[in-house]
């Protein structure tokens, strides 16, 4: 391996490959030092070339496309098939089209490389010290190109020792002598592929962060060397040319955990399983001096590599994050460094420009001078309630870009409030614009309301119409969403998957600049542009549709079959029908929908999205209900927003029970509920202990004299361990165990680990029941209304199935003298052993070997993994050798 080292060093330091690479010669990848490692075969060389033929062929024909409609600007935008007879933007498509036949090579989306690497070291605790422990064995997982890739074109391991462990054959395994030397061969391989992005799952105390750290304690040019161009300033996580990025960071915004471990985001995207170690139980693995434990390691972390970039992939991130950058105009870092300004300010710019005009720069002085907001939108108080009638749920598309195209409401086309006219008569010019001051032509103003060109917003503030001018704002609205249109028909008959993500990615570009672009004008704190007047005017004129469509309705009278509004909230309405079918329902809705829509100017549209039938109305923003999309469906979707079934602040029996309890009140099996949950809340400690798990996000900045779970747990950790500080964001998960009488909450609060580790340790089953079960049901069913009661149970039970007795032993007296016990016992010890063994066959098919190593896995996310534990402590061999 290539160092600058003496030369009679060099000899001991010669790498060698794995021997799993049974179709290649060992001569062909052992190499001396001072010479390039050899990354690349002869067999890829040659693919290589004949890839680079077939990308040169495309690129003439591309070519050859582009100078026959040189000139035809029509034909040009609409590469999407789409059903325009005129671009309806020359600038939100102005990049090039994608078709079927770019995506087979990328298209636009070419080129971009990937490094994902995780690691393993020297230390006995759960997180590593990058002044002490050692790196002992690092994967690499390489995407040449990674929108096109479907397998990774290089995976790679360097291992310090003797001993080359075997994986499998598709991947290449590099034994070095000395951590230095795996340093140094990680550098130059990175070097050499010259990646743009550096991926792993958690950059901050592990992957590459860590890999930087530990390179500046050995003194290892490793920054220098990876940077593209001259750094500026202290050294980053990131090298100056390159990203950096953390997987559970983008899984914490794109998905909607309790837990953002690799485990969970894993099985979340792909439905897979993926063991999860810590950082001791891998460096046991290594320490072991046994080849199939340093196989196992290699494994892993092969399998951790290549995780990072599968997360990545099912959620589309690369695909999605460039076509924002395209569609925006901006960097890629910049979609996930900076907010939703930059984005609405980079398009408006450049409509701007193409207009002839420019941008006023508002500094903090003047944005704190400017008037306060006065608008707020329209969150009725809804008729709380249980609904056994079908509940028609109205929304309005695109509502606030809607208000804005439609009544011509922007920057430039704003004349001031009516209140400041009398100004205009004194003889006072200026008036108040946003946050600067604005001259208005009295006579041109004059002319213009007489001639009825002007419109005035329900505050008061006086814009041009249409035909007089065409604000910048409502153009770059109309434009986006008439693009989105053409790019969801293109995807609509595209048969490449390929093709699809990227439209769809495209999509969902243009429909979140679109929903932003009203908070640009409304951020009056750290705005670069803020204009209380058109933010008022947007905000305003939604509320003015929706309180004029809820009139509409309530008003209908026979020909709506007596529907009412029974909750509304900002852009959507809840119209009950009383005593109606789900098919005059849909009718009434689709009437509905047509008469609102016709009450108002183009583009505003109000659409029918649901049917509920069983709906349940606790409070503003909290429902739930059974939702049909068609009068054809035979099976509603369970659909809710706000309650406890899909809060993330909840443990999973709160969710499950209210979800399972809210079906059956919608069928309105009322014997069927009360026997549930009273067989749910009498065996609820045969449930496994993941079911009472709470995920609550960590701030970090607590106070010292604040009583928070998340924040006890975290100071445990630490304590243990000063570099397992979890990070910002980061969820914690934490149980309660009964205590004392006197016990507190607070007090009875324990770490996952605590609790695995001390079997005596039992759930506080009496907390969850009538803290939170009982409670979130009470919520919902107090409504009807119907009242939960629920009497606890003495705290020891017998252990016998079916017995419930009171008992401070293992066994009740009955029990104790009874065969039919001993029966039942044996037969639930039975169960349990096979459970164990099956459970044992799935994780040694998950992890790869059924050594100890298997308990130490600790993806609390894993169904395998909660039946294990649950069957573990489970105590009815127990209650079998003591009768």
């Amino acid at each position: 391996m290539e160092r600058g080292s003496k030369e009679s060093q060099a000899t001991d330091k010669t790498v060698r490959p794995t021997q799993a690479m049974h179709t290649k010669t060992e001569k062909e990848f052992s190499y001396e030092p001072k010479k390039k490692l050899p990354l690349v075969s002869d067999l890829k060389r040659k693919e290589e070339e004949k890839k680079k033929e077939k990308e040169a062929t495309i690129v003439e024909k591309e070519t050859q496309k582009k100078k026959e409609i040189k000139g035809d600007a029509k034909s040009y935008y609409n590469r999407f098939d789409a059903t325009s007879t005129e671009p309806a933007s020359t600038m939100i498509l102005s990049t090039p089209a994608v078709t079927e036949d770019d995506t087979e090579v990328g298209g636009a989306l070419r080129y971009l490389s990937v490094v994902s690497l995780e690691l393993s070291t020297l230390t006995t605790s759960q997180m590593p010290n990058e002044m002490e422990d050692a790196v002992v064995c690092v994967s690499l997982c390489l995407y040449s190109d990674i929108c096109v890739q479907s397998s990774p074109s290089t995976h790679i391991v360097f291992i310090v020792g003797d001993d080359i462990p075997s994986v499998d054959t598709q991947s290449l395994v590099f034994s070095v002598p000395t951590e230095s030397d795996l340093l140094e061969a990680v550098v130059k391989f990175t070097k050499r592929c010259d990646p743009d992005l550096l991926i792993g799952y958690d950059c901050d105390r592990l992957s590459w962060g860590f890999f930087f750290r530990r390179c500046m304690a050995l003194n290892i040019k490793a920054y220098l060397d990876l940077c593209r161009i001259s750094p500026r300033g202290q050294p980053t996580l990131s090298p100056a040319g390159r990203l950096t990025l953390s997987v559970w960071r983008i899984a914490r915004s794109d998905l909607k955990l309790r837990s953002y471990d690799r485990a969970s985001a894993m099985f979340e995207v792909s439905k897979k399983k993926i063991p999860t170690f810590d950082q001791s139980t891998l460096s046991r693995f290594y320490t072991e001096q046994r080849k199939s434990r340093r196989s196992l390691l290699a494994k892993i972390l092969l399998r951790y590599s290549k995780s990072n970039i599968d997360i990545l992939l099912g959620i589309n991130f690369f695909a999605i994050t460039a076509e924002m950058a395209r569609v925006y105009g901006i960097q890629f870092q910049e979609v996930m460094t900076r907010g939703t300004q930059l984005r609405v300010e980079s398009m408006l710019l450049r409509f701007a420009r193409r207009l002839g005009l420019f941008a006023p720069s508002i500094t903090p002085e003047q944005r704190n001078m400017m008037r306060a907001p006065e608008q707020l939108q329209l969150v009725m108080e809804p008729q709380s309630g249980v609904y056994f009638d079908p509940v028609i749920v109205l929304d309005f598309q695109s509502l606030y870009p809607s208000m804005a195209i439609a009544y011509n409401y922007c920057y430039s086309t704003c004349l001031g409030g009516v209140s400041q006219s009398a100004n205009l008569v004194d003889g006072i010019h200026d008036i108040e614009l946003g946050a600067l001051s604005y001259r208005v032509p009295i006579r041109s103003l004059i002319r213009l309301t007489d001639e009825e060109k002007v419109h005035v917003s329900p505050l008061g503030s006086v814009y041009l119409k249409w035909n007089e001018r065409e604000g910048i704002v409502p153009k770059m609205l109309r434009e986006i969403l008439a693009a989105r249109i053409m790019v969801k028909q293109a995807a609509k008959g595209c048969t490449s998957k390929r093709l699809a993500s990227i439209l769809d990615a495209r999509q969902l570009a243009l429909k979140l600049v679109a929903n932003v672009t009203y908070g640009y004008t409304a951020a009056n704190w750290s705005g670069r542009m803020p204009c209380v007047e058109v933010a008022d005017a947007i905000l305003g004129k939604g509320r003015e549709t929706l309180e004029r469509a809820i009139n509409i309705v309530n008003g209908g009278g026979e020909k709506y079959s007596g529907a009412r509004v029974i909750y509304g909230d900002t852009d959507s309405m809840f119209v009950l029908m009383q005593g109606s079918t789900m098919e005059e329902a849909f009718r009434v809705g689709r009437a509905i929908a047509e008469d609102v829509t016709a009450d108002n100017p183009a583009p505003v549209v109000l659409k029918l999205e649901k049917v509920y039938d069983g709906c349940v109305l606790q409070t503003k923003k909290k429902y739930a209900g059974m939702a049909f999309e068609s009068e054809k469906e035979k099976e509603g979707k369970f659909d809710a927003k706000g309650i406890e079934t899909v809060r993330r602040d909840t443990c999973p029996i709160v969710a499950k029970m209210l979800e399972r309890s809210l079906r059956f009140l919608f069928n309105r099996d009322f014997r069927g509920l009360s026997k549930y949950l009273d067989d749910r809340l009498t065996r609820i400690n045969e449930l496994p202990y993941t079911d009472f798990v709470f995920c609550k996000e960590y701030r970090g900045d607590y106070s010292p004299l604040a009583h928070v779970p998340q924040a006890k747990v975290a100071e445990q950790e630490i304590s243990v361990c000063q570099f397992a500080s979890p990070l910002v964001g980061d969820r914690i998960p934490y149980v309660v165990v009964d205590g004392d009488s006197a016990a507190t909450v607070y007090s009875c609060v324990r770490s996952i680990e605590f609790f695995l580790q001390n079997p005596n340790e039992d759930i506080h089953y009496a907390y969850y029941i009538q803290a939170h079960i009982t409670a979130a049901l009470h919520r919902c069913l107090a409504l009807i209304p119907l009242r939960v009661h629920w009497e606890p149970y003495p705290k020891p039970m017998c252990t016998t199935p079916a017995c419930y007795a009171e008992s401070s032993k293992l066994l009740c007296i009955d029990c104790d003298d009874s065969v039919e016990s001993y029966k039942a016992l044996a037969f639930q010890n039975a169960r349990v052993s096979r459970t164990l063994y099956n459970c044992r066959k799935y994780c040694k098919k998950c992890v790869g070997t059924c050594s100890p190593s298997v308990s130490s896995c600790r993806s609390l996310g894993c169904p395998i993994h909660k039946l294990l534990i649950s069957m573990r402590r489970n105590r009815s061999s127990l209650a079998i050798f003591s009768h």
